[in-house]
């Protein structure tokens, strides 16, 4: 069920965001929240610990993963970023 879960989510994931309202018919999905892909990340994480499944991860998640790490990296709407610190 976790994986069919992460999957439905990875389907609305736009510009490294993931929505915070999930669409009804005829409307769009609202990209409004700073933390949903963080949550995603962790329910990604809490799976793996769970199932140890890291073939699931790779062959199903990690494409999405890795392009919302770019986005984050790039910037999201609304300017959500990674923040860099000088070292």
């Amino acid at each position: 069920m976790g994986r069919e879960i992460l999957l439905a989510f990875a389907l609305y994931v736009s510009q490294g965001m993931l929505p915070n309202r999930f669409p009804t018919r005829g409307q769009e999905p609202e990209y409004n929240t700073v933390d949903a892909t963080s949550w995603y990340f962790e329910a990604v994480n809490a799976l793996l610990q769970h199932t140890q499944d890291d073939e699931f991860i790779r062959a199903a998640l990690y494409e999405t993963l890795c392009c919302i790490i770019d986005w984050h990296v790039r910037g999201t709407r609304y300017g959500i970023a990674s923040m860099r610190t000088a070292c």
